[in-house]
C-alpha cells in the first residue's frame, strides 16, 4: 500500500526535476531572443558592461544554446518514456 507513494515521490524527485530547469532555460532563451529581441538584449549588455560584444554571442544565445537545450530535453524525455 505504501510502496506506490514511495515510488511517486522517487519518480518526481529523480525524473521530473531533471526536465523542469531545461524547460525554463528553453523558455527564457526563446522569450529573451525572439520576443525582447537579440539586438536589444546585446545593446543592454553593452550599456551595463561598457564593452562591445562580438556577433558570436548573438548566434550563441539565439541558436546554439536553444538547440543544445532542446536536444537535452529530447534525451531526457526519451529516457523518461523508455523507463
Amino acid at each position: 500500500m505504501f510502496q506506490l507513494g514511495v515510488y511517486i515521490v522517487y519518480y518526481l524527485d529523480n525524473r521530473v526535476t531533471l526536465l523542469l530547469p531545461f524547460l525554463v532555460v528553453l523558455l527564457e532563451c526563446g522569450v529573451l531572443m525572439y520576443v525582447f529581441g537579440a539586438r536589444k538584449f546585446v545593446h543592454n549588455i553593452e550599456d551595463m558592461t561598457g564593452h562591445k560584444n562580438s556577433p558570436w554571442w548573438i548566434c550563441n544565445w539565439k541558436f546554439l544554446t536553444p538547440c543544445l537545450v532542446l536536444v537535452r530535453v529530447i534525451v531526457i524525455l526519451s529516457q523518461l518514456l523508455l523507463v
